[in-house]
C-alpha cells in the first residue's frame, strides 16, 4: 500500500515541488542580498573617494592658514623691530639737557 505518500497527505512529488519553490525563493533572496551588498559597496567606495577629496581640500586649507599665520607673524616682527629702531634713533637725537622733551 505504499503509494509514495508521507504523513498521509503529501506525495514525494509534492515535497519535491515544495522544495523547488523554497529553493527558488532562497535564490531570489540570495540575489537580492548580493545586489544590496553591491550597492552598499559602491556607495562606500564613492564616500571614500569623496572623503579623500575633502581631506585633501582641508589639508590644503590648513597649509594656507599656517602660511598666512607665519607671514603675519613675520610682518608683526618686522613692524616691532622698525618701531624699536625708530624710537631708539629718536631718543638718541634728543638733547642731553632735556630728554623729557622727546
Amino acid at each position: 500500500m505504499d503509494d509514495g505518500r508521507l504523513g498521509g497527505e503529501m506525495t514525494l512529488a509534492d515535497i519535491a515541488k515544495q522544495l523547488r519553490a523554497i529553493q527558488s525563493g532562497l535564490d531570489e533572496v540570495r540575489s537580492t542580498m548580493k545586489q544590496g551588498f553591491r550597492r552598499v559597496d559602491e556607495a562606500l567606495n564613492a564616500a571614500k573617494v569623496r572623503d579623500e577629496e575633502i581631506l585633501g581640500i582641508a589639508k590644503l586649507g590648513l597649509e594656507a592658514v599656517e602660511a598666512l599665520d607665519e607671514k603675519v607673524d613675520r610682518g608683526f616682527t618686522r613692524a616691532r623691530a622698525a618701531s624699536r629702531s625708530s624710537r631708539s634713533s629718536a631718543r638718541s637725537s634728543c638733547p642731553p639737557a632735556r630728554p623729557s622733551a622727546c
